[in-house]
């Protein structure tokens, strides 16, 4: 924070570090492993596009 403050010459919000802060102000934070990753960003991409999700055919 002291960093951020020096550079910037602002103070950061108290918590601003905490999952609950970024949460609420609309980030993303998951432990994803990497065999899943492409899965997951494309659900992201989807949600953001408000495109329905897309199901696995598992035949």
């Amino acid at each position: 924070p002291r960093v951020v403050k020096d550079t910037t010459g602002k103070e950061l919000p108290e918590g601003f570090q905490r999952s609950e802060f970024v949460l609420e102000h609309g980030f993303l934070d998951k432990i994803i492993e990497r065999k899943d990753l492409k899965k997951q960003i494309n659900l992201y991409i989807d949600l953001i596009q408000n495109i329905p999700v897309r199901t696995e055919n598992k035949a």
